[in-house]
């Protein structure tokens, strides 16, 4: 079970919520294709097999996208936002972050682990897959979401006729795949994401690597 000791899963998806660019969804249910799309990699992927974590883990990033430094990064993540890994393209309309978080989440707790998350997004922007699946071998909470335009953040258009103007977004707004699982007992955590309009055209390249992700056991 998930309680207190999760607080910094608590901060880290409320912080993801308050990024400038960065994290939500729109309600609906897993696509039955989404496995399929992800687990049909491409050999001929441009990019080598990158190794973290002592060898631990690895994955293939995006044709084109390269290591970043957090202080590169164009968009604004939360003050208690600290991925390991960022990887871009060079326009940052995509990026990866990776993360392995030092706070307990054991295999068993990835049900729980879905059920909190759902909880946090299910007034806040719903989702568009969530569901605990096996990936190369191993079983991961996968949850795409994507940023809906906030009242606040709506901003009306000068109307030269004076009739009212439709609100529109005054921001960016972010599509997220998120794969969560346990690595040695912790959090260990992959986001791919990207604008919105953007998404399209990178969704192929990042179901693709996202296929390549492997764990040692």
């Amino acid at each position: 079970m998930l309680h207190f000791k999760h607080l910094n899963l608590v901060f880290r998806y409320i912080g993801a919520v308050n990024l400038l660019v960065i994290f939500t969804f729109t309600n609906g249910c897993s696509a039955p294709n989404k496995a399929q799309e992800i687990n049909s990699v491409n050999s001929n992927i441009s990019n080598e097999e990158i190794s973290l974590f002592d060898g631990r883990v690895s994955f293939v990033p995006p044709p084109d996208f390269k290591t970043l430094a957090i202080d590169k990064l164009n968009k604004k993540l939360a003050d208690n936002d600290s991925p390991k890994h960022i990887f871009s393209n060079s326009d940052q309309t995509g990026v990866v972050l990776i993360y392995f978080e030092d706070f307990d989440l054991k295999p068993e707790d990835l049900p729980e682990a879905k059920k909190f998350v759902e909880g946090i997004h299910r007034n806040y922007s719903g989702w568009i897959v969530s569901e605990i699946r096996e990936m190369n071998g191993r079983q991961w909470f996968q949850f795409e979401w994507e940023e809906k335009p906030n009242e606040r953040e709506l901003v009306a258009p000068i109307s030269p006729d004076d009739e009212s103007p439709t609100p529109t977004p005054n921001k960016t707004l972010s599509h997220y795949q998120e794969f969560t699982t346990s690595l040695n007992n912790k959090n260990l955590r992959f986001v791919f994401l990207s604008d919105v309009k953007e998404f399209p055209k990178l969704k192929d390249a990042f179901n693709k690597s996202i296929g390549t992700i492997k764990v040692k056991k």
